[in-house]
């Protein structure tokens, strides 16, 4: 006896979701910090490291020293209070010593942004 020929299901393509493309399926992308590649006060920014409701926390290079810093800048919107806290606190640590501690380099302003320069820790 002769087979008979297989029927195929007829498929429905368009129920089936298409996969995704490769690109899409990456983490997507942050918008470029508009601080990234600017000099601030002799100090190169190189990358964002971190950001609080405080601070930003770039990752820069100082060339007059040859060293990397983290530079920690206080957001604009902050009041005359949290500028007093900023290098209030910034003045206490510096007197601090100790192996867990990252020593600051400087604290200043740069026109209306303040930042301080730390020790960097990776």
């Amino acid at each position: 006896m002769p087979s008979r020929p297989r029927r195929r299901r007829p498929t429905n393509r368009r129920s089936r979701p298409d996969p995704p493309d490769p690109a899409q399926r990456r983490a997507p992308r942050r918008p470029a910090d508009p601080l990234v590649g600017r000099k601030l006060a002799g100090y190169q920014i190189l990358d964002l490291i971190a950001s609080d409701p405080c601070c930003l926390t770039y990752k820069a290079s100082q060339p007059a020293m040859g060293r990397e810093v983290a530079i920690r800048i206080l957001r604009q919107e902050a009041d005359q209070a949290t500028i007093d806290n900023f290098y209030r606190t910034a003045q206490h640590a510096a007197q601090l010593h100790h192996a867990n501690i990252a020593g600051i380099y400087d604290v200043r302003s740069a026109g209306p942004t303040h930042f301080a320069a730390l020790e960097l820790v990776e």
